[in-house]
Parts: C-alpha cells; structure tokens; sequence
C-alpha cells in the first residue's frame, strides 16, 4: 500500500493552508473532511457576518474581496471554493477518520468511513485540522436544529 508524505483531516481554512504548503513543497498529500468543503462555515447562519477582517481570513496569497468591513459567511464559502480552484486541491469531502495508529516503522495507520465503506491510507505525518466551531451552542429555539439550505452551496457542489 502507498505511503503518503502527509494526511491532512479537515477541510477548513487551516487544512487548506496546509494542503497549499504541502503541495508548494512537492509533498504527496491527501486531504479529508467529514463533511463539506469548510464544513464548519457552511454550518453557520446563513446570514452570518465575521468579526474579523477579509485579510485575517485570507490563504495562499489570495485577496478576499469584499465591499464590506467584515466578509459574511458566504462570501467566504465562495472564497474558500476559490481557492481550492486556484490551487488545484484535491479534497475527499464526506470521509470521516475513525482511527489513527502509529506502526513500529513511524508512519500512520489512518482509517476512514464514508459513503464509500472503509478505507485505510497510509502516511508519514498526519495533521489534524478539525477546528472548533463544528458543534454549535443550542439555544432551545424550537427549529434552531432544524437543517439550513443554502441556495448557492449543497452537499453535492460545496
């Protein structure tokens, strides 16, 4: 079975960083997310707006254009979905790692379920770039948990 030189799990801004460096440097990448392209922001209300500015969210040496002070949520959906573009990166959206191992040899072991079934990547390194805003803060609305649709992104074109 091949080894990679690097696994990255998680799809956001940090694991696309990654995945540019990674490929700036000739490294043999793979790149995984449970769920969408930045599956976190995706998640967020629709209308939501940062707190950050453009150039704080930027990857790669790509501009975030905005008109406004602070990018909204879909603006950065569809400067990530740019980015990813310009850099050719290469993603398996809906694959969830289950397990990592370390092998006597030093390379890991990592094994993943997806509509696929399971499968099982070899790989030197392994960066987790999982993030922390996957699991939103419930209010006790009645419907805050109710599915969200985005009429410019879905699962099958985030």
């Amino acid at each position: 079975m091949p080894v990679r030189d690097l696994l990255i799990v998680g799809a956001g801004p940090s694991g696309l960083a990654t995945a540019i460096a990674a490929k700036q440097h000739g490294l043999d990448y793979a790149l995984v997310d449970k769920g969408v392209l930045v599956n976190s922001i995706y998640n967020f209300p629709p209308l939501m707006v940062f707190f950050t500015t453009p150039e704080l969210l930027e990857i790669g040496g790509l501009p975030l254009v905005t008109p406004y002070d602070k990018p909204t949520r879909l603006e950065a959906l569809r400067y990530y979905r740019r980015v990813v573009d310009r850099f050719g990166i290469q993603v398996s959206f809906h694959e969830e790692v289950r397990e990592i191992e370390r092998e006597d040899d030093g390379t890991f072991v990592v094994t993943s379920t997806g509509n696929f079934g399971t499968r099982v990547r070899h790989a030197r390194a392994v960066v987790l770039a999982i993030g922390y805003y996957d699991r939103p803060n419930y209010l006790g609305i009645p419907g805050e948990d109710l599915p969200h649709v985005s009429h410019y992104f879905t699962d099958a074109h985030p």
